[in-house]
């Protein structure tokens, strides 16, 4: 962490000038000095954040239709939740290629109908 006061850095308008990718990675650094040594629920849409958890369980129209660890789901070829992690890696490919300006009306696949919901026991 290379902010003056590491995770307890002010972000926002009277903290740190960060961008917003770099005001999110404190708050997922946050979340994961939170969660160490604690049983946490954690609901992302965003996958990156919840590929360290224990357990992940992947809800379709609130029924349970996976679950298990990151690395067990994306190896699963016609789950639910690789083909998110697969989209979401792609859409990251695509934006780290492309301008702001043509961010702004992003021309992504339909993304897939599940929510994630991890928990990390410590």
């Amino acid at each position: 962490m290379e902010f003056p006061n590491k995770y307890e850095s002010r972000v926002g308008e009277r903290g740190l000038r960060l961008s917003g990718g770099e005001r999110q990675r404190i708050a997922i650094a946050r979340l994961f000095q939170l969660c160490k040594d604690r049983t946490t629920i954690v609901i992302a849409h965003r996958l990156s954040t919840i590929t360290a958890a224990d357990l992940i369980l992947v809800f379709q129209e609130g029924t349970i239709i996976e679950g298990g660890t990151h690395d067990k789901l994306v190896s699963q070829e016609n789950g639910i939740y690789s083909a998110m992690w697969k989209e979401q890696v792609r859409v990251e490919e695509l934006k780290s290629h492309i301008s702001e300006s043509e961010l702004e009306e992003p021309r992504v696949r339909e993304p897939v109908s599940a929510s994630g919901l991890a928990i990390a026991s410590g």
